[in-house]
C-alpha cells in the first residue's frame, strides 16, 4: 500500500514538472524579441554617442556630416560605418532577463549610449556593452526594457571612439597628374619647377605621308626656372606621395598663427587650384613627430616621424640629387 502511495505522489510530481516545462517553452515560444526595422538614410540627420562622461555629436549638413560643437568634418570611412551599424541594428536573441548589467559591460561605467534622430524626432537608442565571445554578437539593451540582448555583429569597436578618431584626417587630396608648377624649400634651398609638353615624331610609327601628316607623341619633362631638367620618376614620387596624405591626429591647443619657420614646404599647383603642405619642428623628442599644416586642413596637425622622414627624403632627391639622405 505504501509503494502504491509513494508512485501516486511520484506521478504527480512528474506530471506537475512536465506540465510546467510544457507552460515554460509556450512562454518562450511567444516571447518576441524587440522589433529594428532598417532606417533610411533620411531618417538620420544627428547622432549622438556617450560614454561615460564623453559625449559626441554628429550632424548631418549639406556639406557633410560634422561633429558639433566645433564644426569638425568627420571620415567618411568610419562614419559611413557609423551609420550602418544605427540604421541596420538587428537584436538576435534574449541573454539575461536578471537585471545585471555589469557582466556585459552594460553597467553607466561601461556602457555606450547611441542615439538616432531626425530633427528632433528620436528614432533609435539602444545602449551598447561588451562584445560576445564569438565577436559575431554585442551585448545590447533597448530603452524601457530592463533585459539583455543579443545584436548582430561587433559593435563596440565602431562607437567605443573618440572626437579626434572620427575627425576627417586628410592632410592633402588631389590628383597627381593634374600637377603643372611645383614650389620647394627646405633649409635655405628652394626650387620652382615647372611642368613641359613636347610633341615629336614618333620613331618607327606609320604615317600618311600621302597628306602630309606625321604621327607624333608626346613626352612630360620637368624643368627648372633655369631651364634644368629634373627627373620625372623624382616628380612622380613626390607628387604620388603627396596625393592623398593623412595626418595622424590634430593639435587642439594651438592654430597655425602660431607656427612660423617651417622647415619644409611644397606648393602644388594644377591649371585651377593649389596645393600646399608646411611642416615644423618635432612636436616632442620622444615621438619624433612633426607638427605641420595644409591649405585643405583648418587646424594644425601632427606627422608621423616616418611620414616626414619619407618627405624629406623626396624633396631632398630634387633640391639636392646629388644628396645621398
Amino acid at each position: 500500500m505504501k509503494s502504491i502511495k509513494e508512485y501516486a505522489v511520484l506521478a504527480i510530481v512528474v506530471l506537475g514538472l512536465a506540465l510546467y516545462l510544457a507552460n515554460r517553452k509556450t512562454d518562450r515560444q511567444s516571447f518576441s524579441l524587440p522589433s529594428t526595422p532598417a532606417l533610411s538614410d533620411s531618417a538620420i540627420t544627428k547622432i549622438v554617442i556617450t560614454r561615460a562622461d564623453d559625449v559626441i555629436t554628429v550632424t548631418k549638413t549639406k556639406d557633410g556630416w560634422i561633429i558639433t560643437p566645433g564644426g569638425y568634418k568627420t571620415g567618411k570611412g568610419k562614419m559611413d560605418n557609423i551609420l550602418d551599424k544605427v540604421a541596420n541594428l538587428t537584436v538576435t536573441a534574449l541573454i539575461s532577463e536578471s537585471g545585471s548589467y555589469k557582466r556585459y559591460g552594460l553597467d553607466d561605467k561601461m556602457k555606450i549610449s547611441v542615439k538616432a534622430f531626425e530633427g528632433d524626432v528620436l528614432n533609435r537608442e539602444f545602449a551598447i556593452g561588451k562584445t560576445a565571445s564569438t565577436y559575431r554578437h554585442t551585448f545590447i539593451t533597448i530603452p524601457g526594457d530592463p533585459n539583455v540582448y543579443h545584436a548582430q555583429g561587433s559593435l563596440r569597436s565602431t562607437f567605443e571612439i573618440s572626437m579626434d578618431d572620427l575627425r576627417d584626417k586628410t592632410a592633402l587630396s588631389f590628383d597627381e597628374n593634374s600637377i603643372r608648377d611645383i614650389s620647394l624649400f627646405t633649409g635655405e634651398k628652394s626650387l620652382r619647377i615647372t611642368r613641359k609638353k613636347t610633341e615629336k615624331e614618333m620613331e618607327g610609327a606609320s604615317s600618311d605621308k600621302s597628306n602630309g601628316l606625321k604621327a607624333v607623341g608626346s613626352t612630360i619633362t620637368w624643368e627648372t626656372d633655369t631651364g634644368e631638367k629634373i627627373g620625372k620618376p623624382e616628380i612622380d614620387n613626390l607628387t604620388l606621395a603627396l596625393s592623398q596624405l593623412k595626418l595622424d591626429s590634430y593639435i587642439y591647443d594651438r592654430k597655425k598663427s602660431d607656427y612660423t619657420n617651417p622647415l619644409l614646404g611644397v606648393t602644388l599647383k594644377s591649371s585651377d587650384k593649389e596645393y600646399e603642405i608646411r611642416i615644423f619642428g618635432k612636436i616632442d623628442d620622444d615621438s619624433g613627430n612633426h607638427a605641420a599644416s595644409s591649405n585643405q586642413n583648418d587646424s594644425m596637425f601632427v606627422l608621423s616621424k616616418q611620414r616626414v622622414n619619407e618627405i624629406e627624403y623626396l624633396v631632398s632627391k630634387i633640391v639636392n640629387p646629388g644628396s645621398k639622405k
